[in-house]
């Protein structure tokens, strides 16, 4: 005998704003690792933000700049770019200058995945925004850019 399972929501946090804010991150984060593994792209949505940040600069930038590029600590950039070590998806460039200092650079691994994200076009966007109209999408990107600046994130 199976016991049916009934739905439990809390009516207060689906009218809260922030609670949707963040669940609406939580699915996005998901259909973006959903979309990833679809084109074959072997990296997690925080190897992939580091990845597009790097695409950006193509001589390199130190992990301090790195973090500043992404809004993550040093700490956190460093754990991500162990696995990313590991998949050959960043190398170290070491400065001529100093030996101690370097520059990480993407590989030609991470460059053919972007190219393959980019080719994608369509398939490339999570699931949780194909909902909306091109209109919709830019509308929500600007209200999220207006919320980031008064957060002073921007």
């Amino acid at each position: 005998m199976t016991e049916q399972v009934r739905q439990i929501r809390s009516a207060r946090l689906e009218q809260d704003l922030a609670y949707n804010i963040a669940r609406l991150t939580q699915l996005a984060r998901v259909n973006m690792s959903d979309v990833l593994a679809r084109l074959h792209i072997a990296a997690t949505p925080e190897q992939w933000e580091i990845i597009q940040c790097l695409a950006e600069y193509p001589d390199g930038l130190t992990s301090s700049e790195l973090a500043l590029c992404t809004r993550k600590d040093r700490t956190t950039i460093s754990r991500i770019l162990t696995g990313m070590f590991h998949h050959d998806f960043v190398d170290k460039v070491y400065r001529t200058r100093d030996k101690r200092s370097y520059l990480l650079r993407l590989t030609e691994n991470s460059r053919k995945m972007l190219n393959a994200f980019h080719h994608a076009t369509d398939s490339a966007l999570p699931e949780v925004f194909r909902a909306l109209s091109n209109a919709e999408q830019e509308f929500l990107l600007a209200l999220a850019q207006k919320c980031r600046r008064a957060a002073g994130d921007l």
